[in-house]
C-alpha cells in the first residue's frame, strides 16, 4: 500500500518512518504524527509548498530515488527561495506525492519534514504565543479532533514542555543526567539525520553524559559565542533558557556532542543543540 498522508509526510533518511506503522486508525495516526512544533524551532524557514515533480513509486508502493521539485508559497518562518529541490532516496515507506504541504527546511535548504495544511492554524497559534502560554495551548491541542495535531502536541509536551514532577530544585548533576536519559530518544529523533544512529547509544554505553551547573544567561552567551547569531537548535530556543540556573548536560558521541540545558528550578529541558565542530 502506498503511503499518501493527509496529515504528514516524513522523508526517509530525514526522520524515522513512524507513519508506516499506522493501520489507519485515529490512535495509530496520532502515534505516528511527527512533532512539527519542534520542527518549526529547528527550521531556518517554514512555508506552504507545492510539490510539482516527484520520482514516483514502484508497483509495491516504495518511493523511487529521484529529484523532488517544490515551489514555495506563503511563508510562516523566514523567507524561503521560490523554488526548491532535493534528492529523494529509495524508501519502503512511501515517498513524496504531488500536492500542497507545509515544508520545514534547515541549513542548505534541506527539508526537515512536511505536514498537511490542516496543521497551519495550530502551528501559527503556538509559534506566535508568548512562551509562558505555549504549554497551556499544547495541553488544549492534545484534545484536537485531528490526530496529526493531537499527536504532535502530546509528543511535544512529553518531550520538552512538561516540567519533571519528580524534580527537586535546584537539582543535581545526577538528576540532570537522569532527566536527559528519559528524553534521550526524543532528542535524537528531533536531531539531524546523522544522529539517528545514536538512539541506543546510552543503553549500549556508547555515549557518556556529564553535567555541570551554570547561570542560564551565561549558557546563552556561551552558545552565541560558539555559533554567532545563526544558532540551530534541536529543540527550544535561547530565549527559553530564561533566568536562574541551568544544568548543562553534554553527551559525548565520538566526533559529535549534544548539549542539553535543563532548568535547575523545574527539570524542564530548555534548549538542546549540536555545537559546531572545532
Amino acid at each position: 500500500m502506498r503511503w499518501v498522508a493527509t496529515f504528514a509526510l516524513v522523508i526517509a533518511g530525514l526522520r524515522s518512518a513512524e507513519p508506516c506503522t499506522s493501520d489507519g486508525s485515529a490512535r495509530s495516526l496520532e502515534a505516528a504524527a511527527p512533532d512539527f512544533f519542534s520542527w518549526f524551532e529547528q527550521a531556518r524557514y517554514v512555508a506552504e509548498v507545492e510539490v510539482t515533480a516527484v520520482p514516483g513509486f514502484t508497483n509495491e508502493g516504495h518511493g523511487l530515488r529521484g529529484k523532488v521539485e517544490l515551489t514555495t508559497g506563503k511563508p510562516y518562518k523566514g523567507t524561503p527561495p521560490k523554488k526548491l529541490s532535493f534528492m529523494q532516496e529509495p524508501t519502503a515507506c512511501g515517498g513524496m506525492s504531488k500536492g500542497k504541504l507545509v515544508g520545514f527546511f534547515g541549513d542548505g535548504n534541506k527539508p526537515i519534514g512536511f505536514a498537511g495544511l490542516e496543521v497551519v492554524s495550530a502551528l501559527t497559534a503556538w509559534s506566535t504565543a508568548a512562551a509562558p502560554a505555549r504549554t497551556a495551548l499544547l495541553q488544549d491541542l492534545t484534545k484536537n479532533k485531528l490526530p496529526s495535531i493531537s499527536g504532535a502536541a502530546k509528543k511535544r509536551l512529553a518531550a520538552w514542555d512538561a516540567p519533571d514532577p519528580a524534580w527537586k530544585s535546584p537539582g543535581s548533576s545526577a538528576a540532570a543526567v537522569a532527566r536527559v536519559k528519559v528524553v534521550w530518544s526524543s532528542i535524537v529523533a528531533a536531531a539531524p539525520a546523522r544522529m539517528a544512529a545514536f538512539d541506543d547509544a546510552l543503553a549500549k554505553g556508547r555515549a557518556a553524559l556529564t553535567a555541570s551547573k551554570l547561570a542560564c544567561k551565561d549558557a546563552a552567551s556561551r552558545v552565541r559565542d560558539a555559533d554567532g547569531t545563526n544558532v540551530s537548535p534541536i529543540v527550544g530556543s535561547l530565549a527559553a533558557l530564561g533566568d536562574g540556573d541551568c544544568w548543562l548536560v553534554t553527551a559525548g558521541l565520538g566526533f559529535h556532542d549534544i548539549q542539553i540545558f535543563v532548568g535547575a528550578g523545574d527539570g524542564k529541558v530548555r534548549f538542546a543543540w549540536i555545537p559546531p565542530e572545532g
